[in-house]
């Protein structure tokens, strides 16, 4: 969507994604600096949204996956991590009368994140902030590409996701991509997957579906 309260857009890439699963797109990122990364908050409603839509659009609100590269990587393990109180009453209705077309009954949990040379800083925000730890069982699905020379958002972070995931017990992988920069898209994993591939095969894994 162009703005924290426009209908995200549901569609379809036939080269990317497998057929029979549908895509939602949130193309744009907000930005209030009072907030601590509100792109997250936008991202939230987007999934509310999705869920309230779910039967006009033939989607399976139980395995809503996400996937997002760099920032939007960010907002997507934000999403994986946070909790559903998280950036959704930070604003009142007076602050911002809009709330209450953001359908705030729904749930903003995802099932699966893919991300792509994200972090979890909104994660770490968090928890500097109120005290309380975000890395927790009820954490969606991970799978972390990140490619190793990384000098935007470096590699450590995709090992500091892996190390979080590693004490909740949950389900993850970490896909290094060797000798990649930031934005490395064609980079194969260790496996020789493409990242397509791979993520994929995990979203089939870990959301127990049928690959197309």
């Amino acid at each position: 969507s162009s703005d924290s309260h426009s209908t995200p857009r549901l569609i379809r890439w036939p080269a990317q994604v497998p057929e029979g699963w549908p895509a939602a797109d949130r193309d744009n990122m907000t930005w209030i600096p009072h907030f601590d990364y509100p792109a997250v908050r936008d991202t939230k409603a987007a999934v509310r949204w999705l869920r309230a839509h779910s039967k006009q659009f033939e989607v399976d609100a139980t395995r809503i996956a996400m996937f997002g590269e760099s920032a939007g990587a960010c907002s997507a393990c934000g999403v994986a991590m946070v909790r559903e109180e998280d950036y959704k009453h930070e604003l009142s209705a007076a602050e911002d009368p809009t709330l209450a077309s953001t359908f705030l009954e729904q749930s903003s949990a995802v099932d699966a994140v893919l991300d792509h040379w994200g972090s979890d800083v909104i994660a770490t925000q968090l928890t500097k902030r109120d005290g309380v730890e975000r890395y927790t069982s009820a954490n969606a699905p991970l799978a972390i590409f990140h490619g190793t020379a990384d000098g935007l958002v470096p590699y450590a972070n995709a090992l500091e996701l892996d190390s979080g995931y590693n004490r909740t017990g949950v389900a993850h992988r970490l896909y290094p991509l060797v000798g990649q920069g930031h934005g490395c898209w064609n980079a194969l994993t260790e496996q020789n997957q493409t990242q397509d591939e791979a993520g994929y095969a995990f979203l089939a894994e870990v959301l127990k579906l049928r690959e197309q």
